[in-house]
């Protein structure tokens, strides 16, 4: 942000030193304020400006998003069109919050009489219907002291809805920067590991995988 709004704390002007200085007390919220007060032409120009901007201000976001693969065999086929709709906002006492809805279509091809499905070794007759649809959701928060709180689930109407979530902290100085985390997301690589199905044999749901990950990371540098 410094960089951007091209801050040198040596020149005259309160502005720019308010600017240098709010930056040093990690309060870039504030600084990026002035330096939007100041020279708002700067703003109305520069596309990295703009996106730091949409940080800060409330807006919604759409988008389309989606899945694809294929394979050997004819139910290895997998398709997940999926629209997204969130609202994102920000203040300076509580930080960042995002919620996003997701609108779902998770489709297969239905599995062939003599293949391996479920309990069954060799289906006696093709299997039902492999496709779903449904609206899940997330909540993300980001408070202003470098931790990441997000909370979810799958979409509900699947045979098998899992929850979701993280969280995440990361700290950052000119020194280098640290990362840790733990988080828990679904694993959308097939019909069956993403929304589940049931068992033609028993009727029991089952799929709907999870992967719980953790980890921890950094960056040191000097000169």
């Amino acid at each position: 942000l410094r960089d951007l709004l091209a801050v040198d704390p040596k020149a005259p002007g309160a502005a720019n030193q308010l600017v240098d200085t709010l930056l040093a007390l990690n309060q870039p919220y504030d600084a990026f304020r002035v330096a939007h007060d100041q020279a708002p032409e700067r703003l109305a120009g520069d596309a990295a400006l703009q996106a730091i901007e949409r940080e800060f201000v409330p807006h919604f976001e759409v988008a389309l998003d989606g899945r694809w693969r294929d394979g050997e065999a004819v139910h290895d086929h997998f398709d997940l069109p999926r629209i997204q709709l969130a609202w994102a906002g920000s203040d300076p006492r509580w930080g960042r919050l995002r919620i996003l809805a997701n609108a779902e279509y998770p489709e297969s091809d239905r599995v062939p009489a003599g293949e391996p499905f479920g309990s069954f070794v060799a289906l006696p007759a093709i299997s039902a219907s492999q496709s779903d649809k449904g609206f899940g959701g997330v909540v993300q928060w980001a408070p202003r002291n470098g931790i990441e709180l997000e909370l979810g689930t799958t979409p509900a109407s699947f045979e098998v809805s899992n929850l979701v979530g993280a969280l995440r902290f990361r700290a950052a100085s000119d020194g280098g920067a640290f990362v840790a985390g733990v988080d828990r997301s679904a694993v959308e690589d097939s019909y069956l590991s993403y929304a589940g199905t049931v068992d033609p044999l028993d009727g029991r749901a089952w799929g709907g995988v999870v992967r719980n990950r953790g980890y921890v990371g950094g960056r040191f540098a000097s000169g």
